[in-house]
């Protein structure tokens, strides 16, 4: 597929207001594609170029997009400015310029491989080297299509839907409708990789997406509490439920693979980027847990070992970095209190209860012990009294608040 079909069709989505209609175009785009093509397709309707665990940065300023639009435009970088002040966006400024250059208009594959030959580029001079490269793919192109690279590298498409709406884009391209969109959103919760749904979903259809499964490695997608204004309101929601003090940290989810000569394990955000560099000291604890494979989610914050007091997130936040990482594990020692499990031993735990999994958890921490990690406390609450007083214990003493869980 030519990059120019794939501009016409963001051209075309830009100018629908329509959910169902963005929906359909998609469907019709991903319909014309290969599942290589796909893939990337779900990439670049979301301003990516990979999931959001592969770290991949284009490290390409607005600034810098401003001068390729000035060199290719033959116009100063101040007039520039001045469309830009007018037209909002940098895409905007280019579509409506004229470049004398030859069209060759390249596949959408070959862009993908110029934007990943983009983003490794480093190193001493690099900028005049990322200037040439990012000039050199924009005049090949007519300026409908070159707006939506400089799009992509200033993080601006903002083409008008979410990652759901390419999940109902793929049912529709599979059944013609949305009636899909469950086993789908299933797949992308236990695989959070658009682009690998979609290939999938061209290469293997609906018979594919439904056998996928959980793969070390490859982040699920975390759930949501919903927030409710009182005790009461919860209790009866719920009815018997247990509850777990809610600490304020940063959530992690964690896998460990033990099935090689080295184990490897990894740590994701809550937004799934991968910040396993960020902890050797959870590495090295991780690597004693006496399991093969696992994955579990976890509230990682940092302990006063002289206070006997958790400290505050803005203290606790300063263990996400990316340099000086030695010097901070012994200035601001983590601990990380487990609270589900997602994967046990080459066994999916996603549709066990509550109870199962958390039984699970107490078994394996029963005969292991650390100061890096803990199971976090659990208490069963029957009435909505028991639930305020826990709640105002925890206020108490400086948490944020609590989660509620049912068992079953």
């Amino acid at each position: 597929m030519k990059f120019s079909k794939l501009a016409d069709y963001f051209n075309q989505i830009e100018e629908v207001g329509s959910r169902i209609e963005m929906t359909k175009l998609l469907s019709q785009l991903f319909e014309e594609a290969s599942p290589e093509e796909a893939k990337v397709i779900a990439y670049f309707a979301l301003g990516k170029l990979a999931p959001p665990y592969i770290t991949l940065q284009f490290n390409f300023a607005k600034k810098s997009a401003l001068k390729v639009i000035a060199q290719l435009l033959d116009v100063t970088e101040a007039t520039i400015k001045n469309r830009l002040d007018s037209l909002g966006d940098l895409g905007s400024v280019l579509a409506q310029g004229e470049w004398q250059a030859e069209r060759e208009d390249p596949t959408v594959l070959q862009i993908y491989k110029s934007l990943q030959d983009l983003c490794e580029t480093g190193g001493a001079g690099s900028q005049d080297t990322k200037l040439k490269q990012v000039l050199d793919l924009v005049k090949h192109l007519a300026p409908d299509s070159g707006k939506y690279i400089i799009r992509i590298l200033t993080g601006t498409l903002r083409l008008g839907f979410s990652d759901m709406t390419i999940i109902d884009a793929l049912s529709w391209m599979l059944v013609g409708n949305k009636s899909e969109r469950g086993a789908l959103e299933h797949a992308y919760n236990v695989c959070a990789d658009i682009g690998n749904i979609a290939y999938v979903a061209k290469k293997e259809g609906l018979e594919g997406i439904k056998a996928m499964h959980i793969s070390i490695g490859i982040p699920i997608r975390p759930s949501a509490a919903e927030r409710l204004p009182t005790a009461k309101d919860i209790v009866e929601k719920l009815g018997s439920c247990v509850v777990e003090p809610k600490l304020d940290g940063f959530r992690l989810q964690i896998h460990v693979d033990k099935t090689h000569e080295k184990p490897k394990i990894e740590f994701f955000s809550r937004n799934l980027t991968d910040m396993s560099q960020m902890f050797p000291d959870l590495v090295a604890a991780f690597e004693e847990i006496p399991v093969e494979t696992m994955i579990c989610e976890g509230e990682a914050i940092v302990f006063d070992p002289n206070t006997g007091n958790f400290v505050s997130f803005q203290e606790t936040v300063k263990r996400k970095r990316k340099h000086g990482i030695d010097q901070i594990v012994s200035e601001l020692p983590l601990q990380v209190y487990i609270f589900d499990l997602l994967y046990f031993n080459g066994e999916s735990y996603l549709d066990k209860s509550l109870k199962t999994r958390r039984e699970e958890l107490r078994k394996l921490f029963s005969g292991f012990k650390s100061n890096a990690i803990k199971l976090i406390e659990e208490v069963p609450i029957e009435e909505a009294k028991q639930l305020e007083d826990y709640f105002n214990n925890q206020i108490g003493d400086g948490l944020e608040g609590v989660v509620v869980k049912k068992p079953n």
